[in-house]
């Protein structure tokens, strides 16, 4: 599963997809399914005018950020700038 949204740049004032989480069954890893949802979602961006697809990936999470870094996604900071993110939780209960 690929959960994400349309948002907007305001820095290139075009579309831009987001894309919060991917998920694969434990037993399905590892077959490509990931790669070819990430695909499926990249072409549905292209073919809706987004500037860019944007995700965050944990620094510990190695085989994902591979797969990402194969299919062209990279680093978007400057070297040497490190962002936070930041959380403000509305309502109790997990996160």
């Amino acid at each position: 599963m690929v959960n994400g949204f349309l948002g907007f740049s305001t820095f290139r004032a075009a579309p831009l997809f987001n894309i919060h989480d991917v998920t694969v069954r434990p037993e399905a890893r590892r077959r490509g399914v990931a790669r070819r949802l990430l695909n499926e979602v990249i072409q549905w961006a292209r073919g809706h005018g987004c500037c860019r697809v944007t995700l965050e990936v944990r620094s510990d999470n190695t085989p994902a950020s591979e797969l990402y870094r194969s299919l062209g996604f990279g680093d978007s900071a400057p070297v040497g700038v490190r962002y936070e993110f930041l959380t403000l939780h509305l309502t109790e209960g997990p996160a």
